[in-house]
C-alpha cells in the first residue's frame, strides 16, 4: 500500500468510525425517547431482536 492510499485508507476508516458513533448515538436518543413516551401512554416495551 503506497503512503498516499494508507492515507486515504486511514481517513476513511476515521470517518466510518465517526458516522457509526453517531448513528450509536442518535439511535439510544430514539430509544430513550420511544421508553419515555410508551411508559406515559402505558404502552409495554416490545422485546428488542435482531433482524
Amino acid at each position: 500500500m503506497t503512503k498516499k492510499t494508507a492515507s486515504f485508507t486511514t481517513r476513511a476508516l476515521t470517518s466510518l468510525a465517526s458516522d457509526i458513533a453517531d448513528h450509536q448515538v442518535l439511535t439510544e436518543r430514539i430509544r430513550i425517547q420511544f421508553e419515555a413516551l410508551a411508559k406515559s401512554n402505558g404502552v409495554k416495551m416490545p422485546e428488542a431482536s435482531l433482524r
